[in-house]
């Protein structure tokens, strides 16, 4: 049966196979003609693009000399887009010839022509980057591109941050030009994240949305890949049905699309899941099929899996010499790959120390220049600052004076401020401690009382007992099965106070960098969104941003930020539901997460158009304990948490509220 399900399956793919080849020989033959007939070279330039393009997933080496013919030629045409398009694609194929280095120079070349206003002049042929002939639309149509294939050059050598960063560019590119294939790009790219770094509850939200781009798009390529990355979440999750179906639908686009590394490692995963299932034929062949077809490729890193897959494969037969065999092929080819990648990956970090290095040196050339202007103008004009420096010198008598007076000043208010500080902490100090015992107390005399109660139940139960009355004893005994149920929550209810206060004292560790606000803030929205849809799947609410452009990044512990909007976030979903629940008449729950630049610091809001906070209880909610929620719902830790993290930062959280209307928090972060 095994092995009639692998020719069935195989008879199946044959046509296509035949089918796929016979098409992408003719392409190839139409590619190459198209090149001959050229009569100039911006003709021959877009020829080089295409041919250079269907090479990229069989022939990597021929795709990077038909690209570099493109490089060149645009160079020779002073067309700046396609300059940067070329070094984008020359940068792709460096990444699948695990040429790290070659592949960083030439994004940095990309970034430096895309992210220029300037190379939207002399324009041609711009609907090549971009469904829009439009060459600012096609400008940043190829910036996003850039970002898209800079994250897989990331992911290969272990950056996630970096490569999170680029993929939100992509997205953020995607939306603001409503670029569809930007889209489709970034939210494949973001579930594969998620799904490489173990946040499972995030990865179908993207591969969904990416799935839905695909089917109202033009972009089609690739999309097989989308279908073994949903695949390999089910695999993860040990749905091996979801995860084949998946699979096989992923196998047909590939084959339809000629997409040689997808469909390689798809088949390597088809064979995992028949070993998992005890099919080993099946196993056997799709594992055969994946190395068969990532050698048409080159692609070593399948090949040397596939050949682990059969090692594994022949060692559960019992075959133990041909496992051997297996294994010795795959440790080979993973040794040699990984000399390969330690001696690529040394020369990617050389060349990322020496771009900061020339950052550097530039930096100082122009101080240098700054500093020889300013010494000529200075002999230029020697005579009238030393009549200058004269009267600044007896300026300068004064001011010595004065700032020692100063300096004495501060250092009295120093003194002073330590002096309050310590007052405050103590004050606050037993606040909390009042707090602690307050709340501590509730749950704990519950569990006492019911305690007690048990006590007294479990005497009058034997003495029931003693009597022979079955049905008072059975009476009793539920009662103390409901005094337990109660003993469980209140423990329970302490348990959450004790961990919140632990969190409340807990010290950030992280480090302060550079981080960019609008995509924090838009990345907590939409995880706390998907979590409380998790837990209310009916629930309704329009989100909305208003994120400014100008934002600059600002130095902040991003975990410990995050953890304030995701706290204000929550706050707000609870506030509208809550307010959705009484269903007042029109009422639509809605959520608003905007930023704005000041001179001196960002603002961030979390508005909602909830019940609002009664002005009574304004002055109490950054208080530890204090809630507004029912009993057991909350420990009142957060807003106290949120509080005290962003006044660590420097900054000030501000609540703005109306009754009735709504509520808006505010961060206010200081730039520097």
């Amino acid at each position: 049966m095994k092995k009639l399900f692998c020719i069935s399956f195989l008879f199946l793919l044959l046509p296509l196979i035949s089918i796929g080849q016979q098409s992408e020989n003719e392409n190839l033959n139409s590619l190459h003609l198209t090149l001959k007939k050229a009569s100039n070279d911006t003709l021959r330039m877009d020829s080089y693009r295409e041919i250079g393009f269907y090479y990229q997933n069989g022939n990597p080496d021929s795709a990077l000399y038909y690209h570099r013919l493109q490089l060149e030629l645009s160079k020779k045409l002073k067309m700046r887009l396609w300059e940067a398009d070329a070094y984008q694609q020359i940068g792709y194929v460096q990444v699948l010839r695990v040429n790290f280095p070659e592949s960083l120079l030439s994004f940095f070349e990309a970034f430096k022509i895309a992210e220029d206003e300037e190379s939207e002049k002399n324009a041609w042929n711009v609907s090549r980057f971009s469904l829009s002939k439009n060459p600012q639309e096609a400008r940043l149509s190829i910036l996003g591109m850039i970002h898209n294939d800079i994250h897989r050059l990331y992911k290969a050598t272990g950056k996630p941050d970096q490569e999170r960063e680029n993929l939100l560019s992509v997205l953020r590119i995607g939306e603001l030009t409503q670029n569809r294939k930007l889209l489709t790009l970034s939210n494949r790219g973001l579930g594969e994240f998620y799904l490489d770094q173990g946040i499972a509850d995030s990865v179908l939200y993207y591969l969904n949305q990416a799935r839905n781009y695909y089917q109202t798009s033009k972009y089609q390529l690739q999309r097989g890949k989308l279908y073994e990355i949903i695949g390999n979440y089910y695999f993860q999750e040990q749905e091996y049905d979801s995860a084949l179906k998946n699979y096989n639908v992923a196998t047909l686009i590939n084959i339809e699309q000629s997409q040689l590394q997808s469909l390689a490692s798809t088949y390597i995963q088809m064979s995992k899941v028949y070993f998992i299932n005890d099919k080993l034929d099946s196993s056997e062949y799709f594992a055969q099929k994946g190395i068969q077809t990532a050698r048409e490729g080159n692609f070593y890193t399948t090949i040397a899996d596939g050949n682990f897959q059969l090692y594994k494969l022949n060692e559960k037969k019992g075959e133990l010499s041909q496992a051997i065999a297996y294994l010795s092929t795959a440790k080979i080819i993973t040794d040699s790959l990984n000399e390969s990648f330690t001696d690529k990956l040394i020369q990617f970090q050389n060349i990322i120390l020496d771009e900061q290095l020339a950052l550097k040196e530039k930096e100082r050339k122009e101080i240098e220049e700054r500093n020889r202007l300013r010494t000529y103008s200075f002999l230029g004009g020697a005579g009238i600052f030393i009549a200058i420096g004269l009267l600044m010198y007896r300026n300068n008598r004064q001011k010595t004076k004065a700032n020692k007076k100063l300096e004495e000043t501060l250092h009295e208010l120093q003194t002073t401020q330590v002096q309050l500080i310590q007052s405050e902490k103590m004050a606050s100090l037993g606040e909390l401690t009042a707090g602690i015992a307050h709340e501590i107390q509730n749950p704990l005399n519950f569990v006492n009382n019911f305690s007690e109660l048990n006590s007294e139940l479990v005497k009058e139960a034997v003495e029931e007992l003693e009597k022979g009355d079955i049905e008072e004893t059975k009476f009793i005994l539920k009662d103390l099965g409901d005094n337990s149920d109660k003993i469980t929550i209140h423990g329970k209810r302490a348990d959450a106070i004790v961990k919140g206060m632990l969190e409340h004292s807990k010290r950030g560790s992280g480090q302060k960098v550079l981080t960019n606000l609008n995509a924090l803030a838009d990345e907590f929205l939409r995880l706390s969104y998907q979590s409380f849809l998790a837990k209310e799947p009916d629930f309704k609410c329009e989100l909305k941003t208003d994120l400014a452009t100008d934002l600059p990044q600002v130095s902040v512990i991003p975990q410990d930020i995050g953890k304030v909007l995701l706290n204000l976030i929550n706050n707000a979903f609870y506030a509208v539901h809550e307010k959705s629940k009484s269903c007042p008449e029109g009422y639509k729950p809605e959520i608003i997460v905007s930023s704005k630049k000041t001179e001196k610091e960002i603002e961030l809001s979390v508005q909602d158009n909830g019940p609002g906070i009664p002005d009574s209880i304004k002055e109490k909610i950054f208080q530890p304990f204090f809630t507004t929620k029912p009993t057991g719902s909350g420990t009142g830790l957060g807003l106290s948490l949120s509080y005290d993290i962003v006044k660590a930062h420097g900054g000030e959280l501000r609540v703005w509220s109306e009754e009735g209307k709504g509520t808006i928090f505010r961060l206010h972060i200081p730039i520097s």
